[in-house]
């Protein structure tokens, strides 16, 4: 922008230098107006003529003047320069008043007489060197236009005419050389991007720099001298292609910023000039040619102008720097043509040739520096491309590794488990082969988060959850990993935090469970610390924020790399994911989470000392749910199941699950044999893979709910069971009358309670196997089976024990007995694999002040018969 304004600067310095005067030299002149070109001299030696000023010519017509000067002889010498200033003349022709001279002009350079077909047509401006010996001499000019002109005319001595005409060569080759360099950055632009846009803009300078050397006199001297008008006519040809070069570069400039279809079309049809200026000019209609052009110009300014507030999309230049840029050189276009159009007694050297080469100078200055920043702009992107691509080569061999780990376990335990004989060592391997598989599905579902979030697809809920519970949860399931390393782990919640809240607990849970895992994970001694508490109310009356710090004591972020913590594929260092592990994914999807969830990630760290995170949610407080959901284990009275799956190892783990919940199954491999199956007898229960060669899961639903319409039948429970599980497939299987969706892998909890929802009649899931010890309490006892089998029973002592001290206390109804009996019970079930009744055990805790004695006693019976299942197994 500085070179901008230095320039246009500069430029209106030449411009406005100081004329060269003529202090002792007079010029009187008259014009005489001959349309029909037939006037000779003979007949302007009388003074007897119509005077029309000093504008020749009235609008676009070819028309022929007689122009009579009268000079006074200088005070030195003899010789006078007849200077004359004026762009748009096709032919001049200059006669003595003695008429027996014949006719011929004489050049400025020789004052020699040439025969008019021999005129140098190589100048800017016209000048005629002429004696003067008599006090005062007659001259005659014969003039032809074909445009309105205005005319200058000074009588100067040699020496002032010399100054004169050098300062006008010098504005001409300064701005012809400023055009040429604009030139020079457009192809040197055009070879570093291979840009189309790029090289319109230099096929525009070039056209414009053609036209700039033409209207100055550069260009004729190489054109073929046996052609008299094809000078006249290429200056013609260039003043219409600059407009339609112009038209090129500017549709391309503005399609990234989408513009208005019908302003793009407008263009198109702006386009369909150009080849009709041409015909017009072969066929000889060249005023035609220059009045389109004309008009043209002045309405295409304005049309871009009205086009760039029509931009819907924001790129670099911004939309709002096009608007001025076009708006400003509109502005001095109009300004020119109105004041050239009105202005009868300017002086001429204003509005001739310079000023047309100062408006291509502008025009492309501002567009190279469009190009330019749209340049700067592909460079960053390109730039942030080979960073991103580079980043996701480095995901890519992360991904590869985490991925390998689980994989290489699952292949080499399940090898193991397939030849070992011994129950323990068999329970060992399927135990790893269970932690590798939620290890891989972990993964897994982190990058498709990941995806979800970058294609605006991610689904939240907000239903009402027990906050306690799901901190207590995430206490239970950290305080092991924290033990195992030795660090002191701390979970605190002040006590204006609800109990229950509404909101999405497993993206909350997500979020946790990944800053307490990081935490974990870089702190090697010290401690790890999670506060909850609730900040106060907002400021606008809505729902309080309840802030979740998650401190460690670990190796802390330097300052330079925080921001880079927060980016997808991302780590601190590559070794890093050598030393720890990971994919550089799971901050990344929590700040996008809470950002979505109208939430805030924070973050306060010191290198070596530790890291503070934050996580602010608005939670609004919610009233209890009469049901406890998740301690509901049942399923639908024993029935026949229709399982449609395609793939046969799907297909056979949905029938062995349900097979050993006693239910009859039939197993369906597409959904041609379901419906034929459907029609053969009667389900109490389908399960539906949804994409599937042929018909798809979508099409059977619909056509079992339509049959069942024709036929009045009950409708069958239909839950679908689908890899894919976005919003979209959501919606499409709920409107084919699908009752419930499940996403892959199956979980057999996850399917129970599914199953119990939507179906009515239940029944106790029957335990698959005894209870186990979970694999941490495993890992503690060396994974050894007999030393596992021994805590294993006194473990269950201790827990029969409690559950005697817990229905002790509900009879006497000491609420305060009951909440530690089941704090104790907790702590206790927490070693076993089953997760349930370390559920019920939490649940009664936080309830036991409050909770009606109803409620109390059909949870404790319920943790008594899950537990009584282990002691009778």
């Amino acid at each position: 922008m500085k070179c901008l304004i230095f320039i246009l600067v500069l430029l209106a310095g030449f411009i406005n230098a100081p004329p060269v005067i003529a202090e002792d030299l007079t010029v009187s002149r008259a014009v005489l107006e001959d349309k029909t070109g037939t006037l000779s001299i003979d007949d302007v030696t009388e003074r007897e003529f119509l005077p029309t000023g000093s504008k020749l010519s009235k609008g676009f017509t070819t028309s022929v003047h007689w122009l009579r000067l009268q000079v006074r002889a200088p005070t030195k010498g003899s010789e006078v320069v007849l200077f004359i200033r004026q762009p748009f003349l096709n032919e001049i022709r200059l006669y003595e008043s003695v008429a027996s001279d014949p006719p011929s002009w004489k050049s400025r350079v020789t004052g020699n007489y040439y025969p008019y077909e021999e005129r140098d047509r190589n100048q800017q401006t016209l000048s005629f060197v002429v004696n003067v010996t008599a006090p005062e001499t007659t001259f005659y000019l014969r003039l032809k236009t074909r445009g309105a002109s205005l005319l200058s005319v000074e009588a100067l001595t040699p020496e002032e005419a010399e100054r004169s005409d050098h300062q006008l060569d010098l504005l001409a080759v300064f701005f012809v050389t400023a055009m040429l360099f604009l030139l020079l950055w457009a192809i040197n632009s055009y070879w570093l991007d291979r840009q189309l846009v790029v090289a319109l803009f230099a096929i525009h300078q070039a056209v414009y720099t053609l036209y700039g050397l033409a209207i100055t006199g550069y260009l004729a001297p190489w054109l073929p001298s046996g052609f008299p008008q094809l000078a006249d006519l290429s200056t013609t040809v260039l003043y219409c292609a600059v407009n339609f070069t112009t038209l090129l570069f500017c549709r391309e400039l503005f399609k990234p910023y989408q513009p208005a279809p019908l302003m793009l079309r407008g263009l198109n049809l702006f386009l369909l000039a150009f080849p009709l200026q041409l015909a017009a000019m072969l066929l000889g209609y060249t005023p035609f040619a220059v009045i389109l052009n004309a008009l043209l110009l002045r309405f295409t300014w304005w049309y871009f102008v009205i086009m760039t507030f029509t931009l819907r999309k924001e790129q670099l230049p911004s939309r709002r720097m096009l608007q001025i840029f076009f708006v400003a050189i509109t502005l001095f276009f109009t300004i020119f043509w109105f004041v050239s159009s009105t202005s009868t007694n300017m002086d001429n050297k204003l509005l001739g040739r310079q000023v047309l080469v100062v408006n291509g100078i502008l025009i492309g200055g501002i567009f190279a520096m469009i190009l330019n920043s749209r340049s700067r702009r592909l460079l960053l992107e390109a730039q942030q491309s080979a960073l991103e691509s580079e980043a996701k080569s480095e995901f890519l061999a992360l991904v590869s590794h985490e991925i390998r780990t689980p994989l290489n376990a699952l292949v080499g335990f399940s090898a193991l488990a397939r030849k070992t004989t011994d129950p323990a060592q068999k329970d060992e391997y399927h135990a790893i082969l269970e932690q590798s598989s939620r290890s891989l599905m972990e993964l897994v579902n982190g990058i498709l988060d990941m995806s979800k979030i970058e294609a605006g697809r991610m689904e939240f809920e907000t239903v009402p959850f027990n906050l306690r519970q799901l901190l207590d949860n995430l206490e239970e399931q950290y305080q092991p990993l924290a033990n195992q390393k030795t660090l002191k782990f701390q979970l605190s919640i002040t006590d204006n935090v609800p109990v229950w809240v509404l909101g999405d607990s497993i993206r909350l849970r997500q979020i946790l469970a990944n800053l307490l895992s990081n935490a974990i994970k870089f702190t090697n001694n010290g401690e790890v610390s999670c506060r909850v508490s609730v900040p106060g109310q907002t400021d606008d009356g809505g729902p309080s924020l309840v802030r979740f710090e998650v401190k460690d004591t670990g190796i802390g972020i330097p300052d330079d790399k925080r921001d880079l913590l927060f980016q997808p594929f991302q780590q601190l260092d590559p070794t890093i994911s050598r030393k720890f592990g990971g994919t550089g994914l799971g901050l990344a999807i929590a700040r996008n989470l809470l950002a979505m969830m109208e939430g805030s990630l924070t973050l306060t760290s010191c290198e070596q000392v530790g890291s503070c995170f934050v996580v602010e949610l608005p939670l609004p407080e919610t009233e209890a749910l009469p049901e406890t959901q998740n301690t509901v284990t049942a399923l639908p009275a024993i029935g026949t199941v229709l399982v449609v799956e395609d793939n046969e190892f799907n297909r056979r783990l949905l029938g062995d699950i349900l097979t050993s919940w006693s239910q009859q199954v039939v197993l369906a491999m597409d959904g041609h044999q379901a419906l034929q199956f459907m029609e053969q007898q009667h389900f109490d229960l389908v399960l539906l893979d949804i994409r599937m060669p042929g018909i798809d899961g979508i099409e059977v639903s619909q056509r079992i709910r339509q049959r069942e319409i024709e036929g009045a039948q009950t409708p069958v429970t239909i839950i679908a069971i689908t890899a894919d599980i976005d919003i979209t497939t959501r919606k499409l299987c709920l409107a084919a009358g699908i009752n419930a969706v499940l996403a892959k892998p199956v979980i057999p909890d996850q399917l129970a309670r599914t199953i119990a929802e939507h179906c009515e009649g239940t029944m106790a899931v029957p335990p698959t196997a005894e209870l186990q010890l979970n694999t941490r309490t495993c890992h503690d006892l060396r994974n050894n089976a007999e030393r596992s089998r021994q805590y294993r029973k006194l473990l269950m002592a201790d827990i029969n024990e409690e559950l005697k001290c817990l229905q002790a206390a509900m009879e006497r109804e000491a609420r305060d007995e009951l909440g530690q009996a089941a704090h104790t019970l907790k702590g206790l079930c927490g070693h076993l694999a089953d997760q349930e009744p370390a559920e019920l055990a939490g649940w009664l805790q936080l309830n036991a002040p409050s909770a009606p004695n109803e409620r109390l006693r059909l949870v404790i019976e319920q943790l008594q018969s899950r537990l009584s299942q282990e002691n009778n197994s």
